[in-house]
């Protein structure tokens, strides 16, 4: 859980755009102009839109257990393959980054959605790695409001940091539009898409990107509604620094998918159960970034796992992930 919060505003030299300009500004973007933009017009765009827009943004304690998930073939033997990945790897645009640029994506609470987020396939093995952070980080947050939360009919709170009781009009208009257009799907091959929410990153860290490693108050990345669990989970993503600088390797599990089981629901929806099982795990690395792994002897120490998740949007989702 975060604990206390910082409060900023982004506010620079550009006078307060009209309320009304502003509506038609974000509506355009939301429609899908920003596609004819260029990336230093679409950052322009963005900043003069949030112009005076006041956030409160969460900070998290050391201690805090972030999970990531990562699709392997065989049992990875260094942490590199279960980090963030080389640059030369990262081919097209993700959520909140570039082709060509690093970030380092895991969820808070539990694994499931990172999980979900590789999209499991019966057979397939995946490396789910644990880990701690060992100083505070601080997170601006992206995609949370009570209407898309309403929309996909997940029950959950809002983070405390997201709602302020003295809101204005701007602020609220501006949160509003964030969500939707950042939880928005996008289908594969379609990753130009993203260039939107890369934009809202940019403008929400950027200008900490460059900050040396000794500035401890300089944002750690942004947390997000998983849309993989219909926003029911928190995914966060992490700059590389933070990373290397802030957070502690605790455990890899080594996973195979061995069944996906479908049952119908009552409404005609359907819901999905992720049979899991964990054949190996390491929890000591050596100086050099080697995971040790326990061997298939252990098995006993390891249990099998599963994830229940809600495949519509219609059903309040129940995401769990379990031993059993």
């Amino acid at each position: 859980m975060p604990g206390k919060a910082h409060s900023s505003s982004l506010v620079d030299e550009l006078p307060l755009m009209p309320i009304n300009e502003l509506r038609e500004q974000l509506a355009a973007l939301e429609a899908g102009s920003f596609t004819t933009l260029s990336d230093e017009e679409l950052q322009g765009r963005i900043g003069s839109i949030h112009t005076g827009f006041t956030v409160i943004t969460p900070q998290f304690e050391p201690g805090t257990l972030i999970y990531r998930a990562v699709r392997v073939v065989t049992k990875p033997l260094y942490k590199a393959r279960i980090s963030y990945p080389p640059l030369d790897l990262i081919r097209v645009n993700g959520r909140l980054n570039r082709a060509g640029e690093a970030m380092f994506y895991g969820s808070l609470g539990n694994p499931s959605s990172c999980l979900l987020e590789c999209h499991c396939a019966e057979g397939g093995t995946f490396a789910v790695s644990t880990w701690k952070t060992t100083k505070p980080i601080i997170l601006q947050h992206l995609g949370y409001s009570r209407q898309v939360l309403d929309e996909v009919k997940t029950k959950r709170d809002l983070p405390n940091s997201v709602e302020h009781k003295d809101d204005t009009e701007r602020n609220a208009l501006i949160r509003a539009w964030q969500a939707r257009v950042f939880t928005r799907i996008v289908p594969e091959g379609q990753e130009h898409l993203y260039r939107l929410g890369i934009a809202l990153r940019k403008n929400a860290v950027g200008s900490m990107l460059g900050m040396p490693p000794d500035r401890s108050q300089c944002f750690a990345g942004i947390i997000y509604p998983a849309v993989s669990v219909w926003l029911s989970g928190d995914n966060v993503a992490l700059l590389p620094s933070v990373v290397d600088r802030s957070m502690s390797l605790q455990e890899v599990m080594f996973l195979t998918v061995k069944s996906i089981v479908e049952s119908p629901l009552e409404d005609g929806g359907k819901k999905t159960l992720y049979h899991l099982r964990a054949t190996d795990f390491a929890r000591a690395f050596r100086r050099d970034g080697r995971l040790v792994w326990n061997g298939d002897s252990t098995a006993l120490s390891v249990s099998q796992w599963q994830i229940a998740d809600s495949t519509v949007p219609e059903q309040e989702l129940s995401s769990s992930f379990r031993a059993t």
